[in-house]
């Protein structure tokens, strides 16, 4: 019974899996996100599903100019941040 659970909470997982690669057009195919011995190991996001092409075919070629989205750099404000609990910009907060 466990190895049935596992089984089939394999197979859900994969299936939202391949729906999310579908809707967001990436060209990988059902067998590559399945198998749990030769997962999928390119570049993450994967190439896009070509023009015309209704199904993934997985043998797209590999879109190398996608580049990493840029970290956190320093902030344009200058000076001293507000004090705590201060309410800077915002409508005057009345004690109770």
């Amino acid at each position: 019974m466990v190895g049935i659970g596992f089984g089939l909470l394999w197979l859900a997982y994969t299936g939202g899996l391949e729906a999310y690669c579908l809707l967001r057009g990436y060209n990988l195919t059902f067998a590559q996100l399945i198998n749990p011995v030769h997962p999928y190991t390119g570049p993450w996001p994967p190439a896009q599903i070509p023009a015309g092409v209704i199904f993934p075919t997985g043998n797209a070629k590999v879109d190398t100019t996608a580049t990493a989205a840029p970290g956190p750099g320093k902030g344009k404000a200058k000076g001293k941040a507000p004090a705590p609990g201060g309410n800077p910009g915002g409508p005057p907060v009345q004690a109770v």
